[in-house]
């Protein structure tokens, strides 16, 4: 008997934004994720965009070919809640249909508000995690024209959730996930997880953030990124050993505080995927 469960994770495939001429790049990473035999797959959001069923489909057929007997995770990105519909309901699309179409589609399961305790041990908690500006750049000065609530730079829409997504209260609707990943965490210890991994597709810790000075747009688009309020959660629970967030692109990892907590951005993304892979005691 296995003494760990293997975690393979990815986060931010686009898979509606794919190139044909990366086709194979995209069959050889699926079939390198195999290779790593995983227990569990994880996908930290940003899986597709506006075009959802097809591509959705082709990652099912994909998971099929590779990985048939691993368990198949979600939390979705920002990215996953956009509609094309003028008279879309973000909020509803989240908390009901988008746990549908993803099952039903490619086999996958959504973590937000699942929590799960695989191998008797190990607590799995997930979230997509949004954004209220506490990790915007300090310092930026915003001009009369810039807003992080319109998500407008120099006049200029810059953050696409604001074409696609109906949600009007950033904060509010960040607070309510940050509360139930709360909840979810506590619900796995009370039924017996020793340890945790949690995932988020934001960032959920300051200190991931990459700064790029020189390019305004990115030093604005920081207050987008993630929660501290997320990280707070995370790190308040001592039985999180690992937190595993994308969104970004950028990939990194370091320790939280003094209780071994590991936050790793997966990174990768628009034809470029990766993964990472962890196993975990049980």
């Amino acid at each position: 008997m296995s003494e760990y469960l293997r975690f393979a994770f990815t986060s931010d495939l686009h898979l509606d934004r794919r190139s044909p001429e990366a086709a194979p790049r995209w069959e050889r990473f699926f079939a390198e994720l195999g290779e790593t035999r995983p227990d569990v797959v994880v996908l930290c959001g940003d899986i597709v965009g506006l075009d959802k069923e097809g591509p959705l489909r082709e990652l099912g057929a994909a998971l099929d070919r590779h990985v048939p007997d691993a368990q198949r995770l979600f939390v979705p990105g920002n990215h996953d809640l956009w509609q094309r519909d003028p008279d879309r309901d973000t909020e509803r699309f989240y908390a009901g249909e988008l746990a549908a179409l993803f099952r039903e589609t490619a086999g996958l399961s959504l973590l937000d508000g699942a929590p799960r305790v695989l191998g008797g041990t190990i607590g799995v908690v997930g979230s997509l995690g949004w954004y209220d500006y506490s990790l915007a750049a300090p310092g930026l000065v915003l001009g009369p024209r810039d807003s992080y609530e319109r998500k407008t730079f120099h006049g200029h829409r810059v953050w696409n959730d604001a074409r696609w997504t109906s949600i009007e209260d950033d904060r509010a609707f960040c607070a309510r996930l940050v509360a139930q990943l709360d909840a979810d965490i506590d619900e796995v210890k009370r039924r017996g997880a020793r340890r945790v991994v949690a995932i988020t597709h934001t960032l959920a810790f300051a200190e991931m953030v990459r700064s790029v000075h020189e390019k305004p747009l990115w030093t604005f688009a920081q207050a987008f990124h993630g929660s501290t309020a997320l990280g707070e959660v995370i790190a308040g629970h001592a039985e999180v050993a690992l937190h595993v967030c994308g969104h970004t692109h950028l990939p990194a990892e370091m320790r939280v505080g003094g209780n071994g907590l590991v936050s790793v951005n997966v990174g990768g993304g628009y034809d470029r995927p990766r993964s990472f892979v962890r196993d975990v005691p049980l």
